[in-house]
């Protein structure tokens, strides 16, 4: 009981943030990451937004098991382009989350090969 009560308390699981791009008219910040929690689990690649006016609460808008890198391009001033390759296996695809729209911000999603709307437990 005491080596399950320590360890249960520690976080394994980290971020390394692949790109950020402040939107054309500074509004919005979005930024790509790849979410890893070490050898038990497969790496995901997330796409996260903030307003400019709090730069460090991002809120994610997209999260799955895809081909990366996942990139981030602003192609109007509240419209983002998300970029990545295809799910790992097209039985086995993991889009756990896909938001079309946050705040004022248009998502499109482009070069995916991924079901329309998450897929429900």
């Amino acid at each position: 009981m005491g080596y399950y009560a320590v360890f249960s308390f520690l976080d394994f699981c980290g971020a390394e943030e692949f790109e950020r791009r402040r939107s054309l008219d500074g509004r919005f910040i979005a930024k790509s990451y790849i979410y890893d929690c070490g050898a038990t689990a497969r790496s995901t690649w997330r796409v996260a937004l903030a307003s400019s006016d709090d730069p460090e609460d991002f809120e994610d808008v997209f999260g799955g098991d895809v081909r990366g890198p996942v990139r981030v391009q602003w192609v109007g001033p509240a419209t983002l382009s998300v970029k990545a390759g295809a799910a790992y296996r097209r039985d086995d695809r993991k889009i756990y989350l896909r938001e079309d729209e946050w705040s004022a911000v248009q998502i499109l999603f482009v070069n995916m090969d991924l079901p329309s709307r998450p897929e429900q437990p």
